[in-house]
């Protein structure tokens, strides 16, 4: 099987791309817990005001979460490891068929959890793929690339479908 090369470029990409993804559903939720609170303002008495607050307080560290780390990829901040899949989950969250967050799960030996994102490596010509299809190509004990913003799995990459590019000094 062909393998592709992996940049630290390409890395980038993939990270933002996952921060941009978790933006847009935090935005999403946003505007759906707000319009649910308006729509139910009417009925909660006293408490709408300490519900109103808790719903910024946790609207702006959401985001601030997403844009600190969107500065610190931006800036170079992030690590790669290696570890190998211990263990695959797949279970649905989220309230509706249409809103999920990360049903596909890959669990690593030595760094925990990863929530496979919707899409991944649209830089890459030959695998542009979807959450699902990671999960089910990827086997037990298969080493992967992790990238890491602080504690957080970012992105991983399957050392099957991918290289490192040997003039890339960032492993």
């Amino acid at each position: 099987m062909e393998k592709e090369l992996l940049k630290k470029r390409y890395i980038i990409q993939d990270i933002k791309n996952t921060y941009y993804q978790n933006l847009i559903a935090t935005l999403v939720m946003m505007v759906l817990a707000f319009a649910m609170y308006f729509i139910v303002a009417s009925t909660l008495g006293k408490m709408k005001y300490m519900i109103l607050m808790a719903l910024i307080a946790i609207s702006v560290y959401a985001i601030a979460f997403i844009v600190f780390g969107l500065i610190k990829v931006s800036t170079g901040n992030f690590t790669i490891v290696s570890d190998k899949v211990v263990k695959k989950l797949n279970k649905r969250y989220g309230l509706t068929i249409f809103i999920t967050q990360r049903p596909y799960t890959l669990v690593f030996l030595k760094y925990g959890k990863y929530g496979i994102p919707g899409k991944s490596y649209t830089w890459s010509k030959i695998f542009k793929e979807n959450d699902s299809y990671i999960y089910k190509t990827t086997n037990i004990n298969d080493e992967f690339y992790i990238v890491r913003v602080g504690k957080l799995n970012v992105i991983a990459y399957n050392k099957n479908l991918f290289t490192v590019d040997e003039d890339t000094t960032f492993l």
